[in-house]
């Protein structure tokens, strides 16, 4: 398998009054809250592109403004705050199910998790950027943010967060059959 960093590439969208009008065509999302917290890297796009014979297209375009809040670790450089990955629905389609059937497991600290897809509403960027009036019936679009949902927690953004509000990530409190499904891994090892 390759390692390193997949290829990334910024797009400029020229001319382009909103970014609602490229999700015709691209999955757009963030993978922050994966790479910051939970292990992700760039070997999982590796392993996906390797076994699905796909060489996904992954663009990014980092906004003048704030899409997210609280991405990024204390100190941290706060540039994922503001950036959007873009891949072709095409590959998405296939990326998606490959990137929720994988498990991450931390045998010291005991707790197993998988990624998981939470979609939010955020103020069109290239609007924001813009700037001018914002309202919610024609300023809101929705995005893909790729969570964790663990044995020992679950990451996500915050679903009471509604606009006009940035969404901002939360920490919630583990569902019950992560619980359970750490147990069973982590006796299944033992064994």
């Amino acid at each position: 398998m390759v390692d390193g960093i997949y290829p990334k590439n910024p797009v400029d969208f020229g001319t382009l009054d909103r970014l609602s009008r490229v999700s015709e065509r691209y999955a757009i999302f963030t993978p922050a809250i994966l790479y910051l917290w939970c292990g992700f890297t760039d070997s999982a796009l590796w392993g996906f592109s390797e076994q699905s014979g796909t060489e996904m297209k992954i663009l990014f375009r980092r906004f003048d403004k704030p899409v997210f809040r609280g991405l990024q670790l204390p100190g941290g450089d706060p540039d994922w705050n503001h950036a959007l990955w873009f891949v072709p629905l095409a590959d998405w389609d296939k990326f998606r199910p490959f990137l929720e059937a994988l498990t991450f497991t931390d045998a010291v600290k005991g707790y197993v998790g998988k990624p998981g897809v939470q979609s939010v509403e955020i103020t069109d960027p290239i609007l924001a950027d813009k700037g001018g009036i914002i309202n919610p019936y024609s300023s809101i679009m929705p995005v893909d943010v790729l969570g964790w949902d663990g044995s020992n927690c679950m990451l996500g953004m915050d679903d009471d967060n509604k606009f006009p509000q940035i969404p901002i990530v939360k920490k919630y409190p583990p569902e019950e059959y992560m619980i359970e499904y750490a147990r069973k891994f982590f006796k299944e090892v033992e064994d």
